[in-house]
């Protein structure tokens, strides 16, 4: 998969990322120099940054899932974070004597928020 090379080409990639995405911890996070070059207010400026979050999320999407199966009768717990441009949790299981993930979820921030 080739860098995207304008906006449309960048909202393309995040789509695909964000519908894959739950496999991917702290995305909101790692999507974060990819999205700022999605506001009006900046000019596209594809630097390092977008070239090492672009290059890690597509590791991260080509790599064998390592989410465990939900299993109901597993003790569960879910632990959660907050940034100051997004916000995370997963669901973890307890597997013999280690905490495994099950799900993660995130989103950005909006400006507001």
């Amino acid at each position: 998969m080739q860098e995207p090379t304008n906006v449309s080409e960048l909202r393309s990639f995040l789509g695909m990322v964000n519908q894959l995405g739950k496999s991917i911890p702290q995305l909101a996070e790692k999507d974060k120099p990819l999205r700022d070059l999605l506001s009006k207010k900046n000019h596209w400026l594809w630097g390092a940054d977008q070239v090492k979050a672009f290059n890690s999320l597509k590791e991260e999407l080509s790599s064998t899932p390592v989410l465990a199966l939900y299993d109901p009768n597993k003790d569960s717990k879910v632990s959660a974070d907050v940034s100051s441009f997004g916000l995370g949790a997963v669901l973890l299981q307890k597997w013999a004597e280690e905490w495994r993930p099950v799900a993660y979820a995130s989103r950005s921030l909006s400006p507001v928020e």
